[in-house]
């Protein structure tokens, strides 16, 4: 079986553009994957605002880092609809909206 091309598009470095800028971010990652919402449902909300912010390169890179986590595809595939949907729990629902 072949694998998927992976996205080649040239990215900016923050860490050379604005290293404050990245340390923030790198502090903020840290931090939300200390807390409960897990692994798999953080996946779906950075998925859900790379859809938001219409970026790619992110949709690729968190939708691998979510199926890493468990999310399996059906849960991925209604996600793309926009809304949190039946294949998703109540309680994992608000933060996607």
């Amino acid at each position: 079986m072949k694998e998927a091309a992976t996205m080649t598009t040239e990215r900016l470095n923050i860490v050379e553009i604005d290293p404050e800028a990245y340390k923030s971010m790198y502090a903020m990652e840290k931090y939300i994957h200390r807390g409960s919402l897990g692994e798999d449902l953080l996946g779906l909300v950075k998925i859900r605002a790379s859809q938001i912010n219409g970026c790619a390169y992110c949709l690729d890179m968190h939708g691998r880092e979510a199926r890493e986590a468990g999310v399996d595809n059906r849960r991925l595939d209604v996600l793309a609809g926009g809304k949190p949907s039946h294949c998703s729990a109540s309680a994992n629902r608000r933060p996607l909206r």
